[in-house]
């Protein structure tokens, strides 16, 4: 079970973040590329993936995941083309980066840019997606869609049709339970619905249109439906459980009791 890495600070160097999750009960790292540019600037200036390289060997504490929520503020969907471009080049560096750091899948965010309109899946996503699923394939890397605060991707079933349409063995579904729970979607349907298409499932609680920082076990998904769905389904993927600290180290007290909450859940199946 591997932790989301906003939930631990900036700050910290790799090496230290990796022995605080590793000290909290995790057992790998998923780094995070958002839109901010001190996170976003890592793919681009050559170093970082080699100084996390280094870091996973000194601590034996791996990092397998990416979630790239670049693609929120460079959408691969957007009308713009200077913006969809862009959110191609940045999922392209992604890859780049995931291949000298170890990660085996990235995560993506399938936005359109704010007029989140079905047509434009067709006219400007699915090219874009087929353009950065081509680069991947290169690479061996998977990439994943991940449902969304959106009515048009508010589900993995909604991933579905695109994942069919590329025909791509590096082309998945990354599930996030909370996600699925707060869009009003029912979990353990939708987990059933796209069983074989799952590599990835994001852990963490959520309230009806609250998607962040509701602590496990105070929101209103049910774990024991989820984990008993993908037992049932003898899930053997990645799970990472989300969280965020918004900088402040006094959270980082809250990992150890995150981890047992989760394991004790999971303990159950």
């Amino acid at each position: 079970m591997g932790l989301y890495e906003k939930a631990v600070c900036l700050s910290l160097s790799w090496e230290e973040k990796l022995l605080l999750i590793k000290n909290a009960g995790f057992d790998f790292l998923e780094i995070c590329i958002d839109g901010e540019e001190p996170r976003i600037d890592r793919l681009y200036d050559g170093l970082t993936a080699k100084s996390l390289t280094g870091a996973v060997l000194n601590t034996g504490v791996p990092a397998f995941s990416m979630t790239l929520s670049a693609n929120r503020k460079y959408p691969l969907g957007s009308e713009v083309e200077s913006i969809r471009q862009k959110g191609i080049e940045v999922v392209k560096r992604a890859i780049d980066f995931a291949v000298i750091a170890g990660i085996r899948v990235i995560q993506l965010a399938p936005y359109c840019g704010g007029d989140e309109r079905r047509e434009l899946l067709d006219k400007f996503l699915f090219p874009s997606i087929e353009q950065c699923v081509a680069y991947a394939e290169r690479w061996c890397v998977m990439l994943t869609f991940e449902a969304v605060d959106t009515e048009i991707m508010k589900s993995n079933r909604q991933v579905i049709p695109i994942m069919q349409k590329l025909d791509s063995p590096f082309f998945r579904i990354y599930a996030d339970i909370g996600n699925l729970n707060a869009m009003g979607v029912d979990p353990e349907d939708d987990l059933r619905a796209c069983a074989n298409s799952i590599v990835g499932v994001h852990i963490k609680d959520s309230k009806p249109h609250v998607l962040r920082d509701i602590p496990l076990g105070e929101g209103t998904v049910d774990f024991d439906k989820c984990f008993g769905v993908l037992s049932a389904l003898d899930y053997g993927g990645i799970l990472a459980a989300e969280t965020w600290c918004h900088e402040n180290p006094d959270f980082h007290q809250y990992l150890p009791v995150a981890n047992r909450f989760i394991r004790q859940a999971l303990s159950r199946y």
